[in-house]
């Protein structure tokens, strides 16, 4: 049961992002670059469905030229002394930014499901037209005079239409494989 991540913070209800997750991972071990802990805090975000990581190198390990106070994306990384308690000013201000940083993923989050619910309903009612396009294509074509114009019509609608579902459904995969939050 042991899960990357040390400590997790969840946002309150009063929050702009209720229940928001923000992963912590601390570490006091020299084997640590900072690719390697983008990497951990990385699993931990998703290992502890979080939105942010934060993760904490002790001074006593921290790499060399790593600044005390870094942003990658959706995860900050600090250097903190446990012996020092002006460096806790790193810890206020990685809470500070996690949260930021969680509110605008949740606002993302919240805009992109919007965004692909009005796309599928779209492309679902496109596909409908299309039936009926089947429909309305049968009678036309027993009707005598104008029957084969009115068939042309609707063959060209349907195709027309149909590229059109192809590039909605393009569309909704797009945004659903989409990295949520970004980097700023």
């Amino acid at each position: 049961g042991c899960k990357t991540g040390d400590h997790v913070t969840q946002l309150g209800p009063d929050s702009s992002a209720p229940g928001a997750k923000i992963v912590w991972e601390a570490k006091e071990d020299k084997k640590y670059d900072l690719t390697q802990a983008l990497d951990e805090i990385q699993a931990a975000r998703k290992n502890r469905e979080a939105q942010v990581g934060i993760f904490v190198f002790s001074k006593k390990v921290a790499p060399p030229d790593l600044q005390p106070f870094g942003r990658y994306g959706n995860d900050v990384v600090i250097i903190w002394d446990a012996d020092d308690p002006a460096s806790d000013v790193y810890v206020k201000v990685a809470y500070s930014v996690g949260r930021a940083l969680s509110i605008r993923s949740r606002e993302c989050a919240s805009h992109s499901e919007q965004a692909l619910r009005g796309l599928e309903e779209a492309t679902r009612a496109v596909e409908k037209q299309v039936h009926h396009l089947d429909q309305i294509k049968t009678w036309s074509e027993t009707i005598r005079g104008h029957g084969e114009k009115i068939a042309d019509r609707v063959t060209k609608m349907k195709d027309d239409l149909a590229k059109e579902v192809e590039r909605l459904d393009r569309e909704v995969a797009s945004l659903k494989m989409a990295p949520d939050g970004g980097s700023a």
